[in-house]
């Protein structure tokens, strides 16, 4: 019997070495191919406004952050050197939510009733390395060219912004969308306006228009959008009231302003900061400091990969440039 064996034995040696398997592939199961999960873009959803979706033409996401931010991001599976990038993207709005679309950084149309216009975004590519004999990396900066903004408006005036765009870093693509602002149109005398400190929309003789904040990060003092955003802001203020979405400044609940909490520096000569804007487009934004003065915060600056997202708390040495304060070697501590 155990001659048998013994033949047996070297039968399934001689079979499997020249089949080149082992003796594993036999006795165990067979293991799954691996597969990757395929996602074809990224979803936004903002339970009174509605729900934005992006995707890209020919291709996936490889992974997404925690679209639960104000900044949700998905990294792109670009194999090619593609000369553009086209953005898709579908709305689904709360009943009586407008959509406007934002583009070159002041054009604004209402795109409610029709479908959003796919975004275009051109691509260079250059050879890395020192001596441009490194491998293709793309770039796709051009100001209002790699970005477009969209701003949900419901019945009553209050709205968010979000900017869609295509970055790169170190060679990967990167599909944002990014809260900008959340605001409601309210009217008022410029009287009061000007009390408040805000910039004004003109209506009649008697009455001006304002945006007043909805997120606390967007409170904070000196804050006002239709000084930042003028173009757009104004744009927006007025297709609302002549469109009946605007309530007065009374029936209004807006955010107002607390000086937060701030944690201790990990570190005995840092500073904290909160930050109360960043934009992944331009790559840089501002924080509050402890002490009351705003700092100037550059992608370049940071010491993580993090994109800074307004409400988060920032440690960094204190910097200068051209006479304005600037944040250095700047880590997120909550």
């Amino acid at each position: 019997m155990s001659k048998h064996i013994g033949n047996l034995g070297e039968a399934i040696a001689n079979a499997l070495k020249q089949s080149g398997k082992s003796v594993d592939d036999i006795v165990a199961p067979p293991k799954p191919a691996e597969q990757r999960i395929v996602v074809r873009g990224i979803t936004w959803e903002q339970e009174v406004l509605g729900e934005l979706t992006l995707s890209v033409d020919g291709y996936n996401t490889k992974w997404q952050n925690d679209s639960v931010v104000a900044h949700t991001y998905a990294g792109l599976d670009v194999k090619d050197l593609p000369e553009f990038i086209n953005v898709q993207i579908v709305a689904k709005l709360r009943p009586g939510v407008r959509l406007l679309h934002v583009s070159n950084g002041s054009n604004m149309f209402d795109c409610t009733k029709g479908d959003v216009p796919t975004f275009q975004v051109p691509v260079t590519w250059h050879a890395s390395g020192e001596d441009e004999g490194g491998p293709m990396v793309p770039h796709t900066r051009r100001t209002d060219i790699d970005n477009i903004d969209l701003i949900l408006v419901d019945q009553i005036g209050r709205f968010i912004e979000v900017q869609v765009s295509i970055t790169t870093r170190k060679g990967t693509f990167f599909l944002n969308l990014q809260e900008v602002y959340a605001g409601h149109i309210v009217r008022t005398t410029a009287a009061i306006a000007k009390k408040l400190g805000l910039n004004y929309y003109r209506i009649n003789d008697q009455s001006v228009a304002i945006v007043v904040p909805l997120f606390v990060h967007n409170a904070h003092p000196g804050a006002d959008y239709l000084r930042t955003w003028k173009d757009i802001g104004n744009q927006l203020v007025k297709m609302a009231i002549e469109g009946g979405r605007s309530v007065q400044l009374s029936r209004a609940t807006y955010a107002k302003w607390e000086e937060p909490k701030y944690p201790q520096p990990t570190v005995a000569d840092k500073t904290v900061g909160l930050v109360t804007f960043f934009n992944v487009v331009i790559g840089w934004g501002f924080m509050r400091g402890a002490d009351g003065k705003h700092y100037f915060l550059h992608f370049k600056d940071l010491r993580q990969e993090y994109v800074p997202v307004p409400g988060e708390f920032y440690e960094f040495h204190v910097g200068q440039e051209n006479g304005k304060l600037r944040a250095l070697a700047a880590k997120r501590i909550r």
